[in-house]
């Protein structure tokens, strides 16, 4: 890599660093970060907590498929919306 390159590569990133659009996207990144893993924690004690509430392994297993299910519909219901709508991306 030549000196020339190099200082290409950082009047780049001197430019994406101070671009407020960059620093919008990082945050919203890191507020997604923070976001997914307390979905992610609070999703994996589901069945260890329905079973201090007295919950059969067949009781947790159909609660916690019927979530997914319901998440999963309302997703399909949210494409066919969107699909419908003239808020739809289409290609060219």
């Amino acid at each position: 890599m030549s000196a020339s390159d190099c200082a290409r590569l950082r009047r780049n990133s001197t430019f994406l660093s101070g671009s407020p659009a960059f620093r919008f996207v990082l945050a919203i990144g890191i507020v997604n970060l923070f976001a997914d893993m307390t979905y992610e924690g609070a999703a994996s004690i589901n069945g260890p907590f329905l079973g201090t509430l007295g919950a059969n392994a067949a009781a947790v297993s159909i609660v916690a498929g019927v979530g997914e299910f319901l998440g999963y519909l309302a997703v399909l219901a949210a494409c066919v919306l969107a699909s419908i709508s003239s808020y739809a991306i289409t290609s060219a």
